[in-house]
């Protein structure tokens, strides 16, 4: 099955003649992202992943979980009330004793700790906030279940944290034995269609030429945004219908469209259609609000996304134009959560059906790790390993 097939998908296909069986958990869960990646990888390669373990701070997350992995107990909460040992105690604190009897043995651990403290986008605490430590629950995590395999994944500026928590972690793990690396990937040149770029801390607790796994080269070139949702057209559910916007967030996107263009607008460098027809993929300095006319850092906001190229970074506000390039390439409104889901490589049989509330929504697609991403790092994981039925080739 290919990976277009598999986003149109309506109904979650079945294993594929499973050999082995590994129990997982997803820390700092969200929806799900890293864990339907993961079973994804497993399924082609005939790994049956038992999804067990969902946990997450954020509400909304539990119903969205729990409904795509049935089986799985999803605990909602600060991972801090499980986890609260110090990372180089030898010792088990009460709670996490607790947790671990109540988990039981796990086989892999991923998780995405909060990433906001490192973001660019983040100008008030970046590199020095509170979360960013968070990052270290993943290593005593580890401590405390000693999975085969890890993976964590955050924004890529997460490598020049004030409290160097990758370089610490790496270390904390690499003295328990495991093969670590760390990597980023980029999106589009896994064959997916948008440009987020995620870095990534891989160990296995065993040694093994991480330099074959890691590595992406030779792997698909980007895909259109057209790829990913082409098919799809607008409903009438919360799913299917994009934000509503303020009349001058309207008028601003019906200027990228070509309507009340001045003269001298259809001469300028922003005009990519005709001095009939003008149409524009940025929004001109004088059409910004004031507090955007001067000095800005983002040229991308209040942007068009382009048909036959890759989508930026899904972020939760892809519905709002002053958030990011989040305007449809052809229509004159931003995405739909169906479409952002898309983009974010979540197939149409992963239910975001019981969330009633569009921030929420928005908040567990944005924020959540493409699925799809990680796909080709675990096919060669479960290669490696020799887990496969056969060598499963990465691409997607």
């Amino acid at each position: 099955m290919d990976s277009l097939t598999w986003l149109r998908k309506k109904r979650k296909p079945a294993q594929n003649n499973p050999r082995h069986k590994l129990r997982t958990a997803d820390f700092f869960s969200g929806c799900g992202g890293l864990a339907l990646g993961l079973w994804e990888a497993g399924r082609r390669c005939g790994v049956e992943i038992d999804v067990a373990l969902g946990l997450d701070i954020m509400k909304e997350a539990k119903p969205v979980f729990t409904d795509n992995f049935r089986k799985a107990q999803f605990i909602q909460g600060d991972i801090s009330d499980h986890i609260d040992g110090k990372l180089n105690s030898k010792r088990l604190t009460k709670s996490e004793k607790a947790f671990k009897t109540n988990v039981g043995q796990l086989d892999i651990i991923v998780g995405g700790p909060p990433c906001q403290g490192n973001s660019d986008l983040n100008n008030h605490s970046r590199r020095d906030d509170p979360r960013n430590d968070l990052y270290l629950k993943m290593a005593r995590a580890v401590y405390i279940f000693r999975p085969k395999i890890v993976l964590i994944e955050n924004v890529q500026t997460v490598t020049r944290a004030k409290g160097n928590v990758v370089k610490k972690t790496k270390q904390f793990l690499e003295d328990l034995d495991y093969t670590c690396e760390e990597f980023t990937i980029k999106a589009a040149d896994i064959g997916l269609a948008q440009r987020r770029v995620r870095h990534f801390t891989l160990a296995i607790n065993q040694v093994v030429n991480m330099g074959e796994i890691v590595n992406s080269e030779g792997h698909r070139q980007e895909r259109p945004i057209s790829w990913a949702i082409q098919d799809l057209s607008l409903g009438t559910s919360l799913f299917e219908t994009p934000s509503t916007h303020q009349i001058q967030n309207k008028d601003r996107i019906a200027w990228l469209f070509g309507e009340g263009w001045t003269d001298e607008e259809k001469e300028s460098e922003f005009n990519v259609g005709t001095l009939d027809k003008p149409e524009a993929y940025n929004l001109i300095n004088s059409r910004r609000p004031i507090c955007h006319q001067n000095g800005h850092n983002y040229p991308a906001v209040y942007g068009r996304m382009k048909w036959d190229e890759a989508a930026p970074t899904i972020t939760t506000g892809f519905g709002s134009t002053g958030q990011g390039r989040f305007v449809h390439p052809k229509e004159q409104r931003s995405l739909t959560p169906h479409e952002a889901a898309r983009v974010q490589a979540f197939p149409d049989f992963f239910s975001f059906g019981m969330v009633t509330k569009r921030r929420a929504l928005h908040t567990l697609i944005g924020n959540a790790v493409p699925p799809l991403m990680v796909v080709p790092l675990f096919v060669k994981i479960f290669n490696t390993l020799g887990l496969s039925n056969s060598i499963v080739e990465p691409k997607l």
